[in-house]
């Protein structure tokens, strides 16, 4: 489950930037920079998230899984990996051990709805950034992604 506490933050922003005379283009906001990879394999959750952090301006690819993520990260230039721990086949501390493998200083932000979970201590130990627990704020999610630049 995700949610959207402020759903209309972003479009106050943009009319609040227009109205002090800024065309929507002006003064670009510092989070069109940050690359993010959205990692689950819920479909419905990747799509919510994708949409959501693409409507703050994160510029967002999906990945169904973690061998996606993976390829992702080595191939492309990401700041930033949002990924579900439990996932089938390659699980979110496997990927995360090889993102953190290809790219050491990247940030992974991982999503948990087991809060005791011997995975939660475990991302911990192989560089997590975060970890969040489900239901997802997605503003939480928007001032850590926020804090990668």
């Amino acid at each position: 489950m995700i949610e959207r506490k402020n759903t209309s933050k972003i479009n106050d922003r943009l009319e609040a930037r227009i109205s002090l005379g800024f065309s929507p283009d002006e003064h670009q906001d510092p989070r069109d920079d940050v690359t993010t990879v959205v990692v689950d394999d819920d479909p419905g959750i990747l799509e919510t998230m994708a949409d959501i952090l693409a409507e703050m301006n994160f510029k967002v690819t999906t990945a169904e899984d973690g061998y996606r993520a993976v390829d992702l990260v080595s191939s492309g230039s990401f700041d930033a990996v949002v990924m579900d721990i439990k996932m089938p086949g390659m699980d979110g501390i496997e990927t995360l051990k090889r993102i953190k493998g290809v790219k050491p200083d990247a940030r992974v932000i991982l999503m948990t709805a087991y809060a005791s979970d011997d995975k939660v201590l475990a991302s911990k130990k192989e560089g997590a950034s975060t970890i969040i627990y489900k239901p997802i704020d997605m503003d939480q999610i928007e001032i850590l992604l926020r804090g990668v630049h």
